[in-house]
């Protein structure tokens, strides 16, 4: 599977980590924690290592959501993605599609 993700600016093309970050994947199994919910390990399991964004889970309790989140990227279980910026702060356009690259050939599977 791949992820393609063209940008566009009028900027000069450089991009920087700025900000919170909204999306995760979780990179390996984390050590047992009481912090870490198993509801919550659930849910994100179910993604097998893809990329998540926090809000998938808005449906889960916010402090076990939160603390787990926490502990996961504590322990570097789950790697954090912030957002990228554009160094000068022009706008920047930006498109993604995800390939399967099945036995029958790639395959879109995004809209």
């Amino acid at each position: 599977m791949f992820a393609i993700e063209p940008f566009a600016t009028t900027g000069d093309g450089y991009v920087e980590d700025d900000g919170k970050a909204q999306i995760f994947r979780l990179a390996r199994r984390p050590s047992p924690s009481s912090k870490i919910s198993p509801s919550v390990l659930e849910a994100i399991d179910q993604w097998n290592g893809l990329p998540i964004a926090y809000r998938y889970f808005a449906h889960l309790p916010r402090k076990p959501l939160e603390r787990t989140f926490k502990e996961l990227v504590r322990q570097g279980a789950m790697q954090q993605f912030p957002p990228l910026v554009e160094v000068t702060g022009a706008h920047v356009g930006w498109k993604e599609h995800t390939v399967y690259l099945g036995p029958d050939g790639p395959e879109v599977i995004t809209a």
